[in-house]
């Protein structure tokens, strides 16, 4: 698991060190006023894919490393969300091409479909521990994006056209792979049922991954209340956080199979222990990120950007909690504990967007930061009361509920 979770952290690591590079260079070519707008798409595509997955995934992965769900059954509901997230995005597409095409919201479709596919297509991946595989179609997906925005800039695309189509083909391209290296016995096979509900039994997933994915909403809330040139200077710098959150992301994805097969969270910590420094690790990070943040951003985006210098700093301490939170609510979901961390993680982000809307509209960029900041905080302090509260998580009952 050592090995698996480590590549999984690296390639992670390269992957976001590569859209920062993205965003960066786009953010220096085109400014905050033309850079808010196509920010705010991209995270309202990421939040449409995470509403129409709606918990599904991770409910799937736990069912499946459980054996209390059979492939056909995984291959028959992804094939109905599949369709009815196509259905969606275009719909999506649409609406927003003909009744307001300056928000550049319609993007939000075809990245919504990109990011539903290549999550979706590494289920079955991440369900058999083969976080090694996973690793290699998330390095996939970023390779080909910074490829195809080197390609469209080099002739001549506008930077912000280039980077919203690099970031549709890079995940598009992960879910074939994804697809590619399953043998036959792992593949699901696809096949469409009207009849089906895919998100059966995911509901308490799906309000957590449903609240997780409304995060990314923090930046359009911004953008329509405190305008575009606040929205530029929040999403110059928010992802400069995310390696920190993705190294704890590749410890929970390589652990979590791990912990729903244990009956206890006392059996699962010897096993997932020896990877736990990630965590640790990213913590340290967000530390010297916070540390840095003035210089950071001078360097990396220019004197233009220097108020976003304080955005970073407090976007990065609240980054602590996240990296924390992340691997908390994934164990206590694997151990049937979904129903407190839905309410946990769904509450606190109902109150963190509220927090924005307020204190963008008095403190612009910051006051984005300072919200979220104080909720990742919040929502840390309340899963470990949860776990500490409840000591013994037994192991979900075995059974055919899930099964067609």
């Amino acid at each position: 698991m050592l090995i698996q979770t480590f590549m999984l952290a690296f390639s992670t690591a390269i992957g976001q060190l590569i859209v920062a590079l993205m965003f960066i260079w786009t953010a220096r070519s085109e400014g905050p006023e033309m850079f808010g707008p196509v920010v705010a798409a991209i995270s309202a595509g990421s939040t449409l894919a995470g509403f129409v997955d709606f918990g599904s995934n991770s409910l799937w992965v736990r069912e499946l490393a459980t054996q209390r769900m059979s492939l056909a059954s995984v291959g028959h509901r992804l094939a109905s969300k599949l369709a009815v997230g196509a259905l969606v995005a275009v719909g999506w597409s649409a609406i927003f091409a003909m009744v307001a095409p300056a928000t550049q919201l319609w993007i939000a479709g075809p990245i919504a479909v990109s990011v539903i596919l290549s999550q979706s297509f590494a289920v079955p991946l991440r369900a058999a521990g083969r976080s090694d595989l996973v690793a290699i179609g998330m390095l996939v997906d970023r390779l080909v994006a910074i490829s195809a925005f080197s390609v469209l800039l080099a002739v001549q695309i506008e930077p912000t056209l280039a980077l919203w189509l690099s970031m549709t083909v890079g995940p598009v391209t992960a879910s074939a792979v994804s697809r590619w290296v399953l043998s036959g016995s792992q593949k699901p096979t696809l096949k469409f049922s009207p009849q089906l509900n895919p998100w059966k039994g995911s509901r308490h997933f799906g309000l957590s991954s449903a609240a997780v994915s409304a995060q990314t909403l923090d930046i359009s809330i911004m953008d329509f209340i405190a305008g575009p040139a606040a929205a530029g200077l929040y999403g110059a710098v928010n992802r400069w956080t995310q390696p920190m959150s993705l190294l704890a992301g590749a410890f929970t994805t390589a652990s979590t199979p791990i912990v729903a097969q244990a009956a206890t969270w006392k059996d699962a910590w010897p096993k997932v222990k020896r990877s736990a420094w990630l965590v640790l690790g990213a913590v340290f990070m967000c530390v010297a990120v916070a540390y840095l943040a003035d210089p950071l951003v001078i360097i990396l985006v220019g004197p233009e950007y220097a108020d976003a210098g304080k955005v970073l700093q407090f976007l990065a301490l609240g980054t602590i909690g996240a990296v924390l939170n992340q691997p908390l609510a994934s164990f206590l979901q694997s151990l049937g504990r979904d129903r407190i961390v839905s309410t946990i993680v769904t509450s606190g982000v109902a109150v963190q967007l509220a927090l924005v809307a307020f204190l963008s509209l008095q403190l612009g960029a910051f006051g984005a930061s300072l919200a979220f900041c104080a909720l990742q905080t919040m929502i840390l302090i309340l899963l470990i009361l949860a776990i500490v509260t409840k000591k013994r998580m037994p192991r979900l009952p075995s059974g055919r509920h899930f099964r067609q």
